[in-house]
């Protein structure tokens, strides 16, 4: 082939590569954009998320603040609160109608739960008055909280998130709803459960579900505990799966606006890596009796025999 001719076909082609690569970048730059948007994000609700009066809270429990990037076993007390409560008290003022307290362990890839009665009689920390447990957020804000929970159970508390329940129904709706096998037989805000049904519920359905204690058949309190540690369940273990950018920007800000929390943006990057141990949840309840005191409040009173057990279990998955 003369040079001629090459230097032709040379030049013919040279477009095309030129295409290819500009099309290669910009593919990569719209994948690096989206990455660095979803990063943004995340830690925009993050920092709207953290309350920066408790990020460096440690349990008086603990010699020094957990290790996340050894992944030591964590402990995360709940607090379910009103729809109203989240965002205009980051301090006190709110009640939880909800306690559940969680262990994390990565290495054995086990957690456990357990619900506190939200009438459970406790000593309040910082306030020295014996009350019900859910008086103590209202007294202290959530400090004064974890400390309660922690002399009760006898174990450390390192994060907890205060959530609107009420959010959690747009969060339930933005992950594609939630499947849940009813422990109880009854009916609640134009929904029917039966037991041992298995049900995919939207955040509505699964809200009336978690919500019901007075309704025939619901359970009462303690039903009402069990139904909400299930649907708790449900949503941590959808979570970890979601892969939709625009599911994942609707849940952000869904939790941005519904949540407060002490751990940061530092903290629940790394908390990735515990995400195995939701796989593997065992679930417990304290029990004890209840009737009204010398102050005329009815009180849940857990025996001592089980906050033991309860104590054991999670102090065992702490490692402690």
């Amino acid at each position: 082939m003369r040079r001629s001719e090459y230097q032709q076909q040379e030049k013919k082609a040279f477009p095309w590569v030129k295409v290819l690569l500009s099309l290669i970048l910009i593919i990569t730059l719209l994948i690096a954009g989206i990455f660095l948007y979803l990063f943004l994000k995340v830690k925009s609700t993050a920092d709207t998320m953290t309350d920066e009066e408790t990020v460096n809270y440690t349990s008086e429990k603990r010699e020094k603040k957990v290790d996340l990037k050894k992944k030591e076993p964590i402990s995360v007390v709940l607090f379910g609160t009103d729809s109203d409560a989240v965002r205009e008290s980051k301090g006190s003022g709110a009640r939880t109608d909800t306690i559940i307290v969680a262990t994390i362990n990565p290495n054995k890839d086990k957690t456990t739960m357990v619900s506190i009665p939200r009438d459970t009689q406790a000593k309040l920390a910082d306030v020295g008055t014996v009350e019900k447990i859910n008086h103590a957020y209202a007294y202290g804000g959530p400090t004064t909280a974890m400390k309660t929970v922690e002399n009760l159970l006898d174990i450390p508390i390192d994060f907890y998130a205060t959530v609107n329940m009420d959010g959690f129904t747009t969060v339930i709706d933005k992950i594609g709803g939630i499947d849940v096998t009813s422990p109880n037989t009854f009916s609640m805000g134009g929904y029917s459960f039966v037991e041992g049904e298995t049900y995919h519920m939207d955040g509505k359905e699964a809200l009336a579900f978690s919500r019901s204690r007075k309704q025939a058949g619901s359970g009462g309190d303690f039903g009402r505990q069990n139904r909400q540690q299930l649907v708790v369940e449900s949503i941590m273990k959808n979570l970890v799966s979601i892969n939709s950018a625009s599911n994942i920007n609707g849940i952000l800000d869904t939790f941005g606006s519904n949540v407060i929390t002490n751990a940061s943006f530092n903290d629940l990057t790394k908390l990735q890596s515990y995400g195995g141990a939701l796989d593997n949840i065992e679930r417990d309840a304290l029990e004890g009796s209840g009737g009204i005191q010398g102050d005329g409040l009815w009180y849940f009173v857990p025996s001592q025999q089980s906050i033991n057990n309860v104590s054991n279990k999670a102090r065992e998955n702490l490692e402690l």
